[in-house]
């Protein structure tokens, strides 16, 4: 467990740990807890999802289902885990098999509201490879 934050005053201004001060919160909240989900990604066709953390957020950019396409999310670092839950059941996400994205049974996935999924990633086969899904 990572203790809170030290306080100092370097010469007197707040201002000069502001941003190490949001960086260490965060690096105290992965450690302690698990990892900060991101803002909710709002997706078209030609978009794919930019991995900035463990947890990634996502709904299509219009109503209906949005297919993504390739690739459907960015490349990873070997072994790297990903999870991908979606925000909306007006506005799905489909990720599709092949694409990047080596998915259970060749079996494509409409994701509505709370819908999830994870990954790892293969460098060596540049794949995301799924792990599991839960339709919810």
């Amino acid at each position: 467990m990572l203790e809170k934050q030290p306080f100092d005053n370097i010469a007197g201004s707040y201002f000069i740990n502001q941003k190490w001060s949001r960086w260490f919160e965060r690096a105290t909240h992965a450690i302690n807890f698990s990892t900060t989900p991101s803002d909710t990604l709002v997706l078209a066709a030609s978009d794919q999802i930019r991995v900035t953390t463990g947890i990634m957020r996502i709904k299509g950019s219009s109503v209906g289902t949005t297919t993504l396409g390739y690739p459907q999310i960015t490349v990873g670092e070997d072994g790297q885990s990903l999870t991908v839950e979606c925000m909306s059941d007006t506005h799905k996400i489909k990720l599709v098999d092949g694409n990047g994205l080596q998915l259970a049974g060749g079996a494509d996935y409409e994701m509505g509201e709370g819908d999830v999924i994870s990954f790892h990633y293969n460098e060596l086969r540049k794949l995301w490879i799924e792990n599991s899904r839960s339709n919810n």
